[in-house]
């Protein structure tokens, strides 16, 4: 699998520009969730979700292929981020949902 909506999220708004543009990840996660449509961003969250079901081996380097921008130490931290970033998107579905 390729992962296009995770390389979306973390190429196009957790790259080097991100604490400038959002300030924080949890408002760059929001950034990316409100200007996508809602396929796009359950196609992250299905995406981070089958991705966190695979082994962390490699992870912090994939992540890294991704485009993101976070200083990650090893593939225990990149799951832990995953796994954060993967709550995110959630919330922000789960919000899109009452809204809609």
């Amino acid at each position: 699998m390729d992962y296009p909506e995770l390389r979306q999220l973390f190429g196009a708004y957790l790259n080097r520009d991100w604490p400038e543009a959002y300030g924080t990840i949890e408002a760059a996660i929001q950034a990316f969730c409100t200007q996508n449509g809602i396929a796009i961003v359950a196609g992250a969250h299905a995406e981070g979700t089958e991705l966190l079901a695979r082994p962390a081996t490699g992870l912090a380097e994939r992540l890294d292929d991704f485009g993101l921008e976070y200083d990650i130490a090893d593939d225990a931290q990149a799951r832990a981020f995953l796994q954060t970033t993967v709550a995110h998107v959630a919330k922000a579905l789960g919000n899109a949902g009452a809204n809609a």
